[in-house]
């Protein structure tokens, strides 16, 4: 008889119970997944950025060490003309030949300094004048203008970064759903 009380004392939850509490996972599921996804949108940008920015900053490193032009560059293959798809990664290297045309790196790798690899498909890479390549001179300067570079997501904030003529490198972040080219970020 004891057994007969303990099942009737027994209790669980009840259907209605199991659905509330599904009814409000689902409600939380649904507002907390659009910031999450913002959230991982914005470490992809901010991940992609740091990269390019480690890539110049040794490449400054190893034209002041070396006292000779180092290049950033697309990597190989990713050259068409003078369009630069930067967002196939890029290649830090010396042109010993020093004639300003060594977009590609060489065959020499012991040339080659640092190979990333292609940024996530969510980012875009735009950059401004159409660079092609960031020539580092043995002083640290480069060698020809400042250039900007805009890393974002396709339809929020950029983020940015600017290389001065002396070979500096600053960042900035701009809130523009349309930023179809680095200008969006002077």
């Amino acid at each position: 008889m004891g057994t007969q009380n303990s099942l009737d004392n027994a209790h669980g939850f009840t259907f209605i119970e199991l659905m509330v509490v599904l009814m409000v996972l689902a409600i939380f599921a649904k507002v907390a997944l659009p910031s999450f996804y913002d959230l991982l949108q914005g470490n992809r940008v901010q991940a992609t950025q740091a990269e390019f920015q480690n890539a110049l900053a040794l490449a400054r490193f190893e034209a002041i060490k070396r006292g000779a032009h180092s290049r950033v560059t697309v990597v190989a293959n990713a050259l068409t003309g003078t369009s630069a798809n930067w967002a196939s990664g890029v290649s830090v290297f010396f042109d010993t030949t020093d004639n300003g045309n060594g977009n590609v790196p060489p065959a020499d790798q012991s040339l080659l300094v640092l190979k990333t690899n292609a940024v996530d498909s969510q980012v875009q890479v735009v950059t401004s004048n159409n660079a092609n390549r960031i020539i580092f001179q043995g002083s640290g300067q480069i060698y020809s203008g400042y250039s900007t570079f805009a890393f974002g997501p396709y339809n929020a904030t950029w983020r940015c970064t600017v290389i001065a003529k002396s070979g500096r490198v600053r960042s900035t972040t701009v809130a523009s759903a349309t930023c179809s080219h680095a200008s969006c970020c002077a």
